[in-house]
């Protein structure tokens, strides 16, 4: 076993009686996303020099942020340079578990590009590739709230790539948009196609058949693949939390309550937030 590490804070103990150590990244960021691969690398976004909404590059598309990397378990962390087209707002790292490819997408500022960034990278950051088809052209969205995830195809894969890469985002940007729309790439992350539209209308609080709260708006979470091929991507509803289903990968989909409340704006107004 390894030794005791030095904590950036005091350890902590759970109520299972572990220890928990707290480490420091050493930089700023915002809504932060983990990933680890099959060696235990952490890979984790956002990192800015400013902060998220401090540096004005976000809004231009000049800033770009980095992804930070450890490879002891989080004691230490390095900043590890994404190509341009990464802008510093809401980096999503995500690892396709079958192989190991390291995804990053985000926002984008940037007017004369189309649609949302998507890069990969097979040796852990030291390389990149840049989608030449990327999420977001048709129909068109920049990208506020990204989710990348992968998994197998309904049949046999269509190429060489054995796992189809889909990214889900709001249409158009506005923070929290009237539509949420998917993507797919077959070919591991070069070329994405528009799949189709969630069953969601965000003024009625309705996603499918089912209805949410009220005064509120639609998020989605970030979808999984499930080992026969549909999508499953959880929302909240005004509110109340829903899962949608696509059985023929994206194209169309169902809805079906999980019970319970989540977070609303009606919550937030009245100080119940947490």
């Amino acid at each position: 076993p390894r030794p005791a590490p030095t904590c950036d804070y005091g350890a902590q103990r759970t109520a299972h009686g572990a220890s928990v150590c707290e480490h420091t990244t050493g930089s700023q960021g915002m809504e932060p996303m983990l990933a680890v691969d099959k060696r235990g690398t952490l890979f984790m976004g956002i990192a800015t020099d400013k902060g998220l909404y401090e540096d004005p590059g976000r809004l231009t598309g000049t800033n770009h942020n980095a992804l930070l990397r450890s490879r002891d378990d989080g004691r230490t962390w390095e900043r590890i340079a994404l190509p341009g087209v990464i802008d510093a707002s809401e980096g999503f790292p995500y690892i396709d578990p079958a192989t190991d490819r390291l995804f990053v997408t985000s926002f984008s500022a940037d007017a004369t590009r189309c649609g949302q960034p998507v890069v990969y990278s097979d040796d852990e950051g030291r390389t990149w590739t840049t989608a030449a088809a990327p999420p977001g052209c048709s129909p068109a969205t920049r990208g506020d709230w990204p989710k990348i995830f992968s998994g197998p195809f309904k049949g046999n894969a269509p190429g060489s790539h054995p796992t189809a890469i889909y990214v889900c985002n709001f249409i158009p940007n506005d923070l929290v948009a009237a539509s949420i729309g998917c993507w797919r790439s077959d070919d591991g992350g070069d070329h994405f196609g528009f799949t189709g539209f969630l069953p969601t209308v965000n003024g009625l609080c309705m996603a499918g058949d089912v209805k949410g709260g009220t005064g509120a708006t639609i998020v989605h979470g970030s979808g999984r693949v499930l080992s026969n091929g549909d999508v499953v991507v959880p929302l909240t509803v005004c509110g109340y939390p829903v899962v949608v289903r696509s059985s023929d990968e994206g194209a169309t989909w169902t809805a079906a309550p999980t019970g319970g409340r989540s977070v609303g704006l009606e919550d937030i107004l009245a100080g119940r937030e947490g």
